[in-house]
Order: C-alpha cells, then structure tokens, then sequence
C-alpha cells in the first residue's frame, strides 16, 4: 500500500494492521540502548513512570531523590525497586523517548514531514502477562510500532464522534465487541485514529514498542486562525457598547457578523495549513559550534548541512527571485539558490561537497556557495556539523 492511499483511506477514518519482517525496528531501539537512556538521563515523574492495571505506581517507590548543597533535587532511579515492580507485571513508559534517541528522532522527522504535524514518541516496555493500561481513548492518532516481542490487541468503535482533550462530555465506554482483535509481533504496526477505544495486553514474554502521537489540525484550530485574522480589522477590535441601545447594539453585531462572513468567505483550508506550516518551529538542536563561529566559518567541502524547516516549502519565482515562508518568517534568495534549497529540501541532510556542485551547475564558486551558506546558518535555516 503506497503512503498516499494509506492516507486517503485511513488516516482519521479507520485503524489499520501492517505486517512486517520480525527484524525490521530491532536496531531502532535495542533493549541495551532502551538501558542506557534510563542510565544516562535524569528521568522523573510522569516522564518516565511504571503502571500497571491502569494506575500509575507512587513515583516514591522506585524514585529516589538526591538533594546538592546547592539545592538541586537530583531524581534517582532505585535499581532494586525498579526490578520488584517490572518483575511485578508493571509497565515501564518512557515519554518523548524522540528526544533521546537519535534513531527514533530521524525516523520522527520523516514523519512529520509527510503528516505535517508534530510528533511525540513514547516507549512501553513489559515482561508479564499484566496490562499496563485499561481500556481507553486517545485524544490524537497513534501508529504503534513493535520493536521486540510481541502484544495482543483490543479495538473498538468509537462511542462519541471525534472526542478531543478538555472535550465538553466525555465518551461513554464500549459494550460492544471489539472491531479488531490481534496479536502485534516484532517487526508489524498498528495504526489506531483518535477516539478509538483500545488496550494492549503482554503475552509473558519481554516487550517493548514505540507509539507514535500525531495531533491532527481540527475545525477549532481553524476557528481559532480565523479569530487571530480578525484582529486586522478595527471593527473586532472596538469596544462591544454594553450601554448603547438595543438598536445600536444589533447594529454593532450585524456589522460584525457581515464582516467575519466576508472574511470566511474568502478563506480555504490550504490558506491555514499553508500559515500554519509557515510557522512550524523545528526540534531544538544547536550547530555548535558553527554558530557562534559564522563570521569565520570556512567550509571545506566535508562538513554536514541539515535542513531545518519541519514542513515542505511552498516556493513562489518570479525573473531573478523565489520567496518562500518557514520558520516564521518570509524569505527572498537569488533563484541561483533553487537547486541547492531543492536537494537540502529533498535530503534534509548533506555534505557541503555536495552543495558546492549544485552551486557550480550555476556558476556560483564555492566561495560563493559558503557565503550562501553563512546566511542560511545565521538565520537558523540549516545546522552545519562535522563529518564523523
């Protein structure tokens, strides 16, 4: 199944079931790596967190904490404690395990990406046969994947049409069957909308799998676009008169009205999503020490550019120009800079060598393209690294 039916068909509408080779994402978590991250992270409450039939575990009992003399609690985990609650039948989560984990963060981008949202990435990890979770919904889409082991499956149908976070009602719990029943294995994924009661129970045996949360774009971040935009016209602005006639008040409010359906009029859904991936921030990391280092920065071909922009670029041309928005911000280059946006774009990472030929297809000299570089730097457009 190509990427663009998948989404066509299922994403947001139903959950779906990928079967894949047991090896496949054995080398995206390994259980040592999954250790020293517990290891080399100062890792707290509700960060990481043990649970086990749907109630997390006193952080305090497997938790200790270490106060300096300068007066930093320091969390600590108690190894001893720990082993008892996962022998115990508890589950071990680890939130954002994306920002640990270099393997996972690049897979995430990709991701984001296609999906132009962000993404979060927790760990579950379980050895018994106990469920971590009860039943229960999720107020974003998921795509499960099985790193090791393997899970057995419940899924229902929705009970309340697309419920959201600080919903006004909650859904009611399931009584019917569920819709999909299945054992995940090693190497498969399981892709669960938002609202789609589920629950995932561990068959005794060691197993860890990576959830992938996407928060989609609804009407009411629309609406909320919509309102910001309003904020141009004075007319939104103006005091609401509390003590005008009734007349005069209605007249205010069929102005208002008028205006805001004028407005709406004009507007498509590619108008917000066009803003909104214009202002998408990337994930935090600094090109060090590149950065502090521009003015003097001297490429010599082998150093490594990455691409910062999380969403594609919607790139407008006119006879000496293109101009494209990201980041927040508008942006104007000599077109003789399309060819290398377009492979920094494409590949997201690159050596400079390469950069350097794009350029010559131009006629740029590399000094030129170094120059080119500098400013994209400088303006937090690439991050530069040395080749390993």
């Amino acid at each position: 199944m190509s990427t663009q039916e998948f989404l066509e068909t299922y994403w947001s509408k139903s959950p779906r079931y990928f079967g894949g080779e047991p090896t496949r994402f054995q080398d995206l978590l390994p259980w040592g790596r999954l250790g020293q991250i517990l290891q080399e992270n100062r890792l707290d409450y509700p960060r990481m967190r043990l649970s086990k039939k749907g109630k997390d575990i006193p952080q305090e009992t497997y938790l200790k904490y270490e106060t300096t003399r300068r007066g930093t609690r320091i969390p600590q985990i108690s190894l001893s404690d720990l082993n008892a609650h996962l022998n115990d039948g508890c589950l071990l989560v680890v939130d954002a395990i994306d920002e640990m984990s270099p393997s996972i963060r690049m897979l995430c981008e990709k991701c984001e990406f296609v999906l132009g949202e962000h993404i979060q990435v927790n760990a579950y990890a379980g050895w018994k046969k106990t469920q971590g979770f009860s039943t229960h919904w999720d107020d974003h889409d998921v795509i499960i994947v099985q790193v090791h082991g393997e899970k057995a499956w419940r899924i229902f149908q929705p009970t309340r049409d697309f419920p959201m976070y600080l919903d006004v009602e909650n859904p009611p719990p399931p009584l019917a069957q569920p819709v999909w029943c299945g054992t995940i294995k090693a190497g498969d994924v399981l892709y669960i909308p938002r609202g789609w009661w589920h629950d995932a129970t561990p068959t005794g045996k060691p197993t860890l799998h990576l959830t992938f949360g996407i928060t989609n774009r609804t009407g009411m971040d629309f609406m909320a676009w919509f309102c910001e935009r309003l904020r141009t016209n004075p007319l939104f602005r103006k005091d609401l008169s509390r003590f005008s006639s009734c007349e005069a008040q209605e007249n205010h409010l069929s102005l208002l009205k008028q205006a805001a359906f004028n407005e709406l009029n004009i507007l498509r859904t590619r108008h917000f999503f066009n803003d909104y991936d214009a202002r998408a921030k990337p994930r935090v990391r600094p090109s060090l020490p590149w950065i502090v280092l521009q003015s003097e920065a001297k490429f010599d071909g082998h150093e490594i550019v990455e691409w910062v922009p999380p969403r594609r670029l919607r790139i407008d041309r006119d006879d000496v120009s293109l101009y494209f928005h990201a980041l927040g911000k508008s942006w104007e280059f000599s077109l003789k800079a399309d060819a290398m946006l377009d492979a920094l774009e494409k590949h997201r990472r690159l050596p400079v060598m390469a950069l350097f030929g794009k350029g010559m297809e131009v006629g740029l000299e590399n000094a030129q393209v170094s120059a080119f570089l500098i400013e994209l730097l400088n303006n937090g457009l690439i991050n530069v690294y040395d080749a390993i």
